[in-house]
Parts: structure tokens; sequence; C-alpha cells
């Protein structure tokens, strides 16, 4: 068991590391998922309005880690926040034509390296994947709940 807890930590670990340093049209991980969350709300809501709370809970992040990834994308100009005028304690997020193109590149590039990967490895392989996945998180969940890390 010890050579395949070895094997399974080196693997989460390469993967973890090619994740974390995927970077297009210079933004980083982090801000890629942040502007996704972003993006996704912005398509699903009729009225196009963005609103921190979502984004938050979209990537059910911490609200303070969240709200400086929005204030690095607002400094480099991929969008601006402004206070909600039907609701003055919330804050809306809308891209800037910059930070459309931003998104709409990263996520066109994202697809694209998903789709190379599934494609070197077969369709049933990455459904097999995701199931595996899916099953192991549950487990170390539980393990961690059981062990009270969590």
């Amino acid at each position: 068991m010890d050579k395949l807890v070895k094997e399974l930590l080196l693997s989460i670990s390469q993967y973890t590391h090619l994740v974390r340093n995927f970077s297009v049209d210079g933004l980083s991980q982090g801000k890629i998922a942040v502007a996704a969350a972003a993006w996704h709300i912005y398509k699903r809501n009729e009225d196009h309005r963005i609103r921190v709370g979502e984004i938050v809970e979209e990537l059910d992040a911490p609200a303070s880690g969240v709200s400086r990834t929005l204030r690095e994308l607002e400094a480099n100009g991929t969008l601006i926040r402004v206070t909600d005028p039907q609701d003055r304690r919330s804050t809306l997020v809308a891209f800037t034509d910059k930070g459309f193109q931003q998104v709409h590149n990263c996520m066109n590039m994202v697809d694209a390296v998903f789709d190379d990967a599934i494609g070197e490895i077969g369709e049933e392989k990455a459904k097999t994947l995701c199931s595996l996945l899916q099953e192991f998180s549950g487990g170390m969940e539980r393990a961690m709940e059981k062990r009270k890390i969590v």
C-alpha cells in the first residue's frame, strides 16, 4: 500500500503543478477560475448581472480570496466593480472589452487543452477517470472527517 500511496501522491502532485502553472493571456490559474465563474454567471443570468456573492458561491471559496483576485483582475483591466444600483449593499462585476476577449481566449484554450488531453487517453478512460476521482474524493473526505482533519 505504501508504494501505491506514493504513486498516487506523485500523480496528484504532477497534475496540481500543471494546473497551478496554467496561464493564458496573462491570467494565472486563480484568476482564470474567478473570471470563468463570473463568465458562467454572466451567461446564466438573463440580466447579465454578476454579483460578487454569486462568484463566491460558485467557487465555494472564501470571500476574502475572491475579493483579492477581483481587485487584481480590476487592476489589470479585465473587469470593473460597481455598486449595485438596486441594492447598494451588493457589488456587481462587469467585464471590460479587454476582459471579454481575455476570458473568451482562456475558455477556448482550456477547452482545447482538455480536449487534447482527453483525445490522448480516449473518452472512455476520461469518463472512468472522472468517476474514479469522484469516488476517491468521497473516500478522502470520509477518511478526513473520521480523523477530524476537515
